[in-house]
């Protein structure tokens, strides 16, 4: 009787269980199928009401995809680059300059006036607490006078600073793991502290490194207010375009969501590929 008990138990939580993977797939692949059918509608299709399901409720057409890929030299290529290159540049930057801090908040016991490692930790994560708007005043006074506005170079710097408190607060939570007993070992034949964090601490942490760069990565690609504010259209990113595709008659969604469609991709690719990193980053700090 008790094993008939637990197994009904069992199937029973085997049930919610799927039932809630189920309901939650659904919540959170819902938005990502509106917007690829939306990108197959005509703007009386989506004007019109609702319509969920293609040859059905509606008749699909290429028509966005086709004003999209028939003008390659637009300007939403140029915004396609520029978030591609600024994203890849000021996540890169950041996660060296991060890793070195996270390392060193990991490893070294720093004390700073009455701040200590976890104090000085905390102040790098309390500046993503700041609304970029309030820090966008003295970015455009700044590169006003450096001739920085509606460059690259500009955005790269402003989202370098941004990203740095997410990178270091990931790495330092990363390099903690890993035991210091490697480092000492590596130390005691004959390696430098340099030579150890070189050739034993950052191949062990590349997980944790890559988890870094995944997060500062889409940050900065799906950034708008700082990219609204300091770029005009040279430098202007995809985020910022796409709000931009707005015309006089109303938003075109269609439009729009092929956009976003195209936004979406390299994001999307790149956590696939680095989703296994991503993982193992995950459990490790699981075990802290």
């Amino acid at each position: 009787m008790n094993e008939s008990n637990r197994a009904s138990n069992y199937s029973i939580r085997s049930v919610r269980s799927y039932a809630i993977l189920v309901i939650w797939s659904v919540v959170v692949v819902s938005p990502l199928y509106w917007v690829i059918i939306t990108s197959f509608k005509t703007q009386i299709d989506v004007t019109s009401g609702p319509k969920f399901i293609p040859w059905i409720d509606f008749q699909p057409t290429l028509s966005a995809w086709r004003n999209l890929f028939g003008s390659m030299d637009a300007q939403w290529v140029r915004a396609f680059f520029n978030s591609v290159i600024v994203s890849l540049a000021s996540s890169a930057i950041a996660l060296v300059l991060a890793a070195l801090a996270g390392y060193g908040l990991a490893r070294f016991q720093v004390t700073w006036w009455r701040l200590k490692n976890k104090d000085i930790a905390f102040f790098f994560i309390a500046q993503r607490m700041f609304p970029p708007v309030a820090l966008v005043l003295p970015y455009i006074l700044f590169y006003k006078f450096f001739h920085l506005l509606d460059t690259r170079a500009g955005l790269v710097i402003a989202y370098v600073g941004m990203s740095i408190p997410l990178g270091v607060w990931i790495t330092r939570d990363f390099f903690g793991q890993l035991p210091v007993e490697l480092e000492e070992s590596a130390m005691v034949d004959g390696y430098t502290r340099q030579q150890a964090f070189r050739k034993v601490v950052l191949p062990l942490a590349a997980p944790g490194l890559l988890a870094a760069f995944l997060v500062m990565f889409i940050f900065n690609w799906n950034e708008y207010v700082v990219a609204l504010m300091l770029t005009v259209q040279q430098a202007q990113t995809m985020p910022v375009f796409i709000f931009a595709t707005n015309s006089s008659l109303g938003p075109q969604w269609a439009s729009m969501s092929a956009i976003a469609l195209v936004a979406m991709a390299p994001v999307m690719m790149i956590g696939i590929a680095l989703a296994k990193f991503f993982d193992q980053a995950t459990l490790a700090g699981s075990f802290r």
